[in-house]
């Protein structure tokens, strides 16, 4: 989570063409108000990732289900494995590497060890 947050930020300041290139007027908006939005956007995105892994560090038990579910996620572009390769090696290796770590994850955060560093939150008092 980390690496994406440092590639999200060079990304969206030095290379703003990498998430922007795509992107016409839209409506009433100009094409740099329509930058400045998507920036807003993705700067937002990459300040709850910072967040998320401050919060991570701090053992905060939603953390640990939020980088869980990432994890599931990252799985997911396995089922395209074959597209990926045809699109680009890179992005293929780069697929596969995403659903190495995330099994790994998945395996590491549900040991007995590490379950018990992430406090489960008490029930509410009714």
């Amino acid at each position: 989570m980390a690496l994406d947050i440092i590639v999200g930020l060079v990304s969206m300041f030095l290379v703003p063409s990498l998430a922007t290139s795509n992107i016409r007027a839209m409506g009433h908006l100009t094409l740099s108000q329509t930058l400045l939005i998507v920036r807003l956007g993705l700067f937002a995105i990459i300040a709850f990732e910072a967040f998320a892994v401050w919060s991570y560090w701090q053992s905060r038990f939603w953390a640990r289900r939020l980088v869980l579910a990432g994890c599931v996620l990252y799985l997911y572009p396995i089922l395209h494995l074959q597209a990926s390769w045809n699109y680009s090696h890179f992005h293929a290796v780069m697929t596969v590497y995403g659903a190495v770590l995330a099994i790994f994850l998945l395996w590491y955060l549900n040991t007995r060890d590490v379950r018990a560093w992430f406090p489960r939150p008490l029930p509410a008092a009714s």
